[in-house]
């Protein structure tokens, strides 16, 4: 017997990597014109990155709010206008 792997984890490709590494040397490079030192990049990309994942967070915390339950009224209202 063995473990067989039938699926690799899906992810970005290659080609993803290459164009967002190219978009953040840009980023980098505009941000060091401007003065910011080595320490003044990771703030300000941690606080960023940060940021987006507490807003990415309240997107899905919201879409599963607003996403009606079956036997809700609202529920109900759908497949009702749906027909």
């Amino acid at each position: 017997m063995g473990t067989f792997v039938r699926r690799g984890v899906a992810g970005p490709t290659l080609a993803d990597h290459t164009r967002l590494r190219r978009g953040l040397e840009e980023w980098v490079r505009e941000a060091r014109a401007a003065g910011l030192d080595q320490e003044d990049l990771r703030a300000l990309f941690t606080v960023v990155l940060s940021d987006t994942v507490r807003a990415g967070s309240a997107k899905t915390d919201t879409a599963k709010t607003d996403t009606p339950q079956a036997g809700t009224a609202q529920a109900g209202t759908a497949k009702e206008g749906a027909a």
